[in-house]
């Protein structure tokens, strides 16, 4: 079933043993569309801190109780990687702002504890970093710009909750005096652009802000399958 990413913030985490937390964010791959991480807040526990859990991990949905199940152990999620492990394009960028000013030093997370290091330490543990990774609350609020004008901005992302790829762009769209939200497959996004703030998509303005509105939340989603059907989606142009 489809769910919105941004939706799902703030439902609780459930390991094999007891709860653990609560999701805070989704990094997802602007490739491929899956998502490659939940991150979940235990700052609840004494020593709680952010960790990365894999999207594989989730074999359950509840959500009339707001819950995500997973099959890990509650001491597997304690020692679970930090988010410093894998970074999304925003806090790529981030690193690499700090290394131009000069600041003298940056918080980073090592285990459940917070130490300083300088900048030039930071660049290279970013050697490598993956140009794909996506944070879902970094990126929400980007404008959207079609082929020739912006159309709105992003609301969320919806999720198959059972195989986690990401099939549609929320996006909220003022059109004339009214504001309304419709679906675009993400098979059409063409750019994301850190810098710009703003999501490219290969269609037309108008064929954006006439698409059919979405009204209620996204696993209400029924037509918008239909409202798309003959268009095919183009591979990426560039990334920023």
């Amino acid at each position: 079933m489809l769910r919105g990413a941004r939706e799902m913030s703030g439902w609780s985490i459930e390991a094999e043993d007891d709860e653990v937390g609560y999701l805070s964010d989704v990094y997802f791959d602007d490739w491929r569309w899956t998502v490659r991480y939940l991150v979940v807040d235990t700052s609840h526990w004494p020593v709680g801190r952010s960790v990365l859990i894999s999207s594989r991990s989730v074999n359950g949905v509840d959500p009339t109780r707001q819950v995500l199940r997973t099959s890990l152990s509650r001491s597997q999620v304690a020692l679970g990687p930090s988010l410093d492990l894998a970074r999304p394009v925003s806090r790529q960028h981030e690193l690499e702002l700090s290394h131009y000013y000069g600041f003298p030093a940056y918080a980073v997370t090592v285990g459940a504890s917070v130490g300083l290091t300088e900048p030039g330490t930071l660049l290279k543990a970013v050697t490598g970093a993956d140009p794909h990774l996506r944070s879902v609350r970094a990126i929400t609020g980007y404008v959207v710009h079609a082929l020739d004008d912006d159309v709105g901005h992003v609301e969320d992302f919806l999720v198959d909750d059972d195989t986690w790829t990401i099939r549609y762009l929320l996006v909220s769209v003022r059109h004339w005096w009214a504001t309304h939200r419709v679906l675009v497959p993400v098979g059409w996004i063409a750019r994301v652009s850190w810098g710009a703030r703003a999501i490219q998509v290969s269609l037309p303005a108008e064929a954006i802000r006439l698409a059919p509105p979405t009204i209620g939340p996204p696993a209400s989603v029924r037509s918008t399958r239909c409202a798309w059907a003959g268009t095919t989606g183009r591979r990426r142009l560039r990334l920023e």
